[in-house]
């Protein structure tokens, strides 16, 4: 009798396992619903982009993106060939630190930085297709540029791409994987998608940034240095700090009204260019059917 109950019970365990893993998705849908890997793919290219990694860029790439990096002249350069070019102009950072030349010092750091100053800019989703911009931000410059070419931004398009396997086995593994009770251990364990570039947009890499600072960096540090100079005199006298506080205040009050403004212009913006682009595709579409029925 109690061998018998064992049995049922077994079975009953068993059955319920079996139901969870009948309903449990073959594919984790709701990774393309999460944009925090969409981000850091695209954080990642730009930073690729910047840093002129060929074979990075590559790996993650479906056409066009693919065939653009392929026949993209990108040089990737090292931080010590970086140095001795710096050197040979008495730019060397580590130089101009120690001898307390900040503004040279704010033109050669960029250089040296980290994928993590890669700033989103902004980011707009359709469906599973994710565009990003990103900023090379400074921790005391800001955004970085070349004045006459502007900021250094890059945008990547990046797109969950996710292959069909029905393979009987695979599915039946990632059901295993994607039951509610494993899936928050499995991760991505449990689906064979993921996110790739198509597409990407810039104007310049840390190569080009390199050739402006060894052609203009002397001058311009000079202007900074200058510029730093009146800003302490400033602070050393009273009556210029009040001053200058309350310039500070003001700027910052400036500064919040035009985010605000902007974000009422931008949501106004953005719809009407999400709209106006699926009527495009649509029109596109139709005209294709068209031609494709003659």
């Amino acid at each position: 009798m109690r061998r018998n109950t064992k049995i049922i019970i077994i079975l009953i365990v068993l059955s319920v396992i079996g139901i969870f893993i009948y309903k449990s998705p073959d594919e984790a849908y709701w990774l393309k619903e999460d944009l925090k890997d969409a981000i850091e793919i695209g954080r990642t290219y730009a930073w690729n982009l910047f840093q002129g990694y060929k074979q990075g860029l590559l790996r993650v790439s479906i056409d066009p993106a693919k065939t653009k990096i392929e026949k993209l002249n990108l040089r990737e350069i090292s931080d010590l060939e970086i140095h001795e070019q710096l050197r040979k102009v008495q730019l060397d950072p580590e130089s101009l630190f120690e001898k307390k030349q900040l503004g040279k010092y704010g033109i050669v750091s960029p250089l040296f930085s980290e994928s993590k100053m890669m700033e989103l800019i902004i980011l707009e989703k359709v469906e599973n297709f994710v565009v990003m911009t990103f900023g090379y931000e400074d921790y005391n410059e800001g955004l970085v540029g070349i004045p006459e070419k502007g900021k250094m931004l890059f945008s990547v398009a990046v797109r969950y791409y996710q292959p069909i396997d029905k393979r009987f086995v695979n599915r039946i593994v990632r059901k295993i994987l994607n039951v509610p009770l494993l899936r928050n251990f499995t991760g991505k364990m449990g689906t064979t998608g993921h996110w790739v570039v198509f597409d990407y947009n810039y104007k310049y890499n840390r190569t080009d940034y390199l050739y402006w600072v060894l052609m203009e960096g002397e001058n311009l540090s000079k202007k900074y240095d200058k510029e730093l100079e009146e800003v302490l005199a400033k602070i050393k006298d009273k009556e210029s700090s009040e001053k200058r506080m309350t310039e500070i205040k003001e700027s910052a009050d400036r500064g919040l009204n035009f985010l605000y403004k902007w974000g009422s212009k931008a949501v106004e913006e953005q719809t009407e260019h999400i709209e106006g682009l699926y009527n495009k595709v649509q029109q596109e579409d139709e005209k294709n059917g068209e031609l494709g029925a003659e």
